[in-house]
């Protein structure tokens, strides 16, 4: 019996090596799409279906996928968004997450044009909303997102959305915007198993420009966590490990300082200034740290790099953010969410 197995051909995960082992400085991505088993199957033939024809009445209007971290939500509606733009034109399509729906929606009510959100939100033939349950539960946020759902299916446009738990059971969304959703095609992403592992892993290899034996991806597949992730992170190793040179250890794109500050200060709500400013007001020193511990992870700038972009702050005081932000967001669920969500944007951009 032959095991399903495909990949679905979208914009994958880009990787690059690091900038300290990069000889030319402007490192060479190379990506590769979304794998499936048969533990996903039903997810990968509705997507193919989605990318065959935009206009396909055997695939539904509403997509809602959930499923735990690492099972590649935001992977796959982030990738059909750039798959839809390539193939239907380059403002076709739109991927944003609830928390910048929120974000932009207040601001736009902040300048009194709701109107400018609407026409800006609505008028794509594809709309993917990632992280859906960090929707605020506000009246008037739910109201609008009610809105949007009726926009796109009155319009004839696709949306699809993305969230941890069904999508329809979220306990921050209200029963009438739950009903709508219900009425979309409910999905859930599993874990790569068995043979999508182990391919996982050899197209990983293959992107890196290393040939892994059968043998050695299935024994890394056997003796990893299940995440895709994990599996990333298990390839990068390894291929490290072989190197006769210095190692040079894969990671995914790498974001500026400047960028990472940016991002941040518009997640955090707060202007970019206050965070290289002396102040110690609560919400902008918790942004400053968030912002101090991405800088670290993600950019791989030294503490001494990380304390002139945020106003010539010292190493010292660098370090205490970072690893008071590393301790508590192991005890802290919202802070976690931020950090993976605010990981994912500065990844993917």
């Amino acid at each position: 019996m032959i095991e399903y197995l495909t990949e679905i051909p979208l914009p994958g995960r880009a990787f690059t090596p690091s900038a300290a082992h990069s000889q030319t400085g402007t490192a060479k991505s190379t990506t590769f799409g979304f794998i499936a088993g048969a533990e996903n199957r039903l997810v990968a033939g509705t997507v193919s279906r989605l990318m065959q024809s935009a206009t396909s009445a055997i695939c539904p209007r509403l997509i809602a996928l959930f499923g735990r971290n690492g099972t590649g939500k935001t992977h796959l509606a982030y990738g059909l968004v750039r798959y839809w733009n390539e193939q239907h034109g380059s403002d076709t399509a739109l991927y944003i997450t609830a928390s910048d729906f929120y974000r932009q929606l207040l601001d736009a009510v902040k300048r009194h044009s709701p109107s400018d959100f609407r026409k800006y939100i609505r008028k794509y033939e594809l709309l993917a909303i990632d992280d859906l349950q960090q929707l605020p539960a506000d009246e008037y946020v739910s109201r609008e997102l009610r809105y949007t759902l009726d926009a796109y299916e009155e319009n004839g446009g696709r949306i699809v959305v993305a969230s941890r738990r069904p999508a329809n059971a979220l306990s921050n969304i209200p029963p009438d915007v739950c009903n709508r959703l219900a009425a979309g095609l409910l999905l859930q992403l599993a874990l790569p198993s068995g043979s999508a592992r182990v391919r996982i892993i050899r197209r990983v290899a293959e992107s890196l420009g290393h040939t892994m034996s059968d043998e050695t991806a299935s024994k890394l597949a056997g003796s990893t966590r299940s995440t895709a992730n994990d599996l990333f992170s298990a390839v990068f190793e390894h291929c490290a490990s072989e190197s006769n040179d210095s190692p040079q250890v894969p990671r995914e794109r790498c974001p500026e300082l400047r960028e990472i500050i940016t991002v941040v200060a518009r997640y955090c709500g707060v202007p970019q200034k206050e965070l290289k400013s002396p102040s110690r007001r609560q919400s902008i020193v918790a942004a400053r740290a968030i912002a101090i511990y991405l800088a670290r992870e993600l950019s791989g700038a030294s503490y001494q790099q990380i304390g002139h972009a945020l106003g010539g702050r010292d190493h010292t005081t660098i370090i205490h953010n970072y690893r008071k932000i590393e301790r508590d967001r192991t005890g802290d669920p919202l802070l976690q969410e931020s950090i993976e969500e605010l990981s994912r944007v500065l990844l993917l951009r």
